[in-house]
């Protein structure tokens, strides 16, 4: 049975991008370049933590599942901490 490289290749090419991005941000001859590979960059390693943790033998399926559990993990916290905010501040001003 072939095994699916799939989620290695997943790998290895967000490692890449990573590194790219911190040449991109290391040069100093383009403030756009360096705007783009910064925000690529956090968007990038945010998503490494998920696609890092993939083991690497996994189906595609099984990346899929576990890349969209962290997205929706990261929606509930942003939209939570958003929601929360003007109740905290009230906190602080009473």
């Amino acid at each position: 049975m072939k095994q699916d490289l799939f989620t290695q290749r997943v790998q290895l090419t967000w490692i890449f991008i990573l590194g790219l991005m911190f040449i991109g941000i290391g040069q100093t001859f383009s403030f756009p370049i360096y705007q783009v590979s910064i925000v690529i960059m956090i968007l990038a390693g945010l998503s490494q933590i998920a696609i890092g943790n993939v083991p690497p033998g996994s189906s595609r399926l099984h990346f899929f599942k576990f890349l969209a559990i962290f997205v929706v993990v990261i929606i509930v916290l942003f939209v939570g901490s958003i929601l929360m905010t003007p109740y905290l501040v009230d906190l602080g001003t009473s």
